[in-house]
């Protein structure tokens, strides 16, 4: 069976089952103790899922996107770069570093590299809510 974590709900926002959260909001006028005091609703605890594997080829399509992306710019800011599949999107905030190349024939520049600042892959369930994964940036980098 399932433990069940008391939840007050004050205004339509969700407070968790902490004591004096649960004791100040709750009607509980003339209660000795937090044990007594009113639980307005209970929902399951959630339980811990396992993390959404993050494969080469989601890998290979943030890298190349991140690059056209970033292309001509030093610094990137709260980007976001969604998967073909709208299954992910990356967040990032990054400075991006460049190797320029000069031949009689051809001239111009290559990224060679991000320096985060900030980033975030989000990976969304068939209803669209946000589950965790095991995004690396190290492994991101190996695709730059």
């Amino acid at each position: 069976m399932q433990a069940l974590a008391p939840i007050v709900v004050v205004n339509g926002v969700e407070y968790g089952d902490y004591p004096s959260v649960a004791w100040d909001k709750a009607n509980n006028k003339g209660v000795d103790s937090v044990e007594d005091a009113e639980v307005v609703e209970e929902t399951p605890t959630p339980q811990q899922a396992k993390p959404v594997h993050i494969d080469r080829a989601i890998y290979e399509e943030l890298a190349d996107k991140l690059k056209e992306r970033a292309l001509g710019y030093l610094y990137i800011s709260n980007e976001c770069i969604p998967t073909d599949d709208e299954a992910h999107e990356l967040e990032i905030s990054a400075h991006v570093y460049y190797r320029h190349y000069s031949a009689p024939d051809f001239e111009g520049d290559e990224i060679t590299g991000f320096v985060p600042v900030s980033y975030q892959l989000h990976s969304f369930d068939a209803d669209g809510n946000d589950i965790a994964n095991d995004f690396d940036f190290n492994e991101l980098k190996k695709y730059i």
